[in-house]
């Protein structure tokens, strides 16, 4: 295969594409650094254009194309990425990577060869791409309550009760919470302008107990009920 010569720029950014062409087939029968030298162009320009222009077509029959860029992943995959996260917000849910990409693969099973660390690794990109970005939570709210759930199970506990004819006092609501030993203040009162402010804790700091409040149908409030905790058979002291 002949070359016809290329004529040598002062500024290597003003070669056309088929010099360009023309000068990566040259390197590719020669030596990079021999067509960097002869036609004064830096080895990261012609890095760069052997990335854009793919030469793995038959050069000798002159088919050239260009990069085709980042695969499109289709309009259908979108849609389910941006309708799952829309939805997650609407409800107040939890959305993050891991969801997302379950939701892709639930999708599209041979999305990045139905591998998880893949599909997760190309959605850290398209989440930037697309104007979202993973962030640390900086306020966490209570959830709002179902209304209409709430009340639908008040109504089947209530038929429940009246088909088998449990007594509301036997009906019984409980929760629990811990209790520590050693109850210490978040702040504390200081001279304006000390540099630190010292705290100290006692060996049971981090002890507590479990504190269970429960309440009856009916309306009544249970004695609480406190857990220590302890090991089968001993006696806490």
């Amino acid at each position: 295969m002949t070359f016809t010569p290329v004529r040598v720029r002062q500024r290597n950014y003003n070669f056309d594409l088929s010099e360009k062409k023309k000068l990566l087939i040259l390197a590719r029968e020669t030596s990079q650094a021999s067509v960097c030298k002869l036609y004064k162009i830096p080895k990261g320009t012609l890095s760069g254009w052997k990335n854009q222009i793919d030469l793995d077509l038959d050069y000798e029959k002159g088919k050239f194309t260009m990069h085709p860029g980042r695969k499109s992943i289709g309009e259908h995959l979108e849609n389910v990425i941006d309708s799952f996260i829309e939805g997650q917000e609407q409800g107040q849910k939890e959305c993050s990577v891991d969801l997302i990409a379950f939701e892709i693969l639930k999708f599209d099973p041979e999305f990045q060869d139905g591998i998880f660390w893949k599909t997760k690794k190309w959605l850290y990109p398209y989440l930037h791409r697309s104007g979202f970005s993973i962030r640390s939570k900086t306020h966490v709210a209570q959830k709002e309550c179902d209304n209409d759930l709430m009340f639908q199970f008040n109504d089947y506990v209530n038929e429940i009760n009246a088909a088998l004819k449990i007594h509301p006092d036997f009906v019984i609501n409980m929760d629990e919470t811990p209790c520590y030993y050693d109850n210490r203040p978040k702040t504390k009162v200081v001279t304006s302008g000390s540099k630190s402010v010292n705290g100290a804790k006692t060996r049971t700091g981090d002890y507590r107990a479990t504190v269970c409040l429960a309440a009856t149908a009916s309306g009544k409030k249970l004695e609480p009920f406190i857990i220590f905790k302890g090991q089968p058979g001993k006696t806490n002291n």
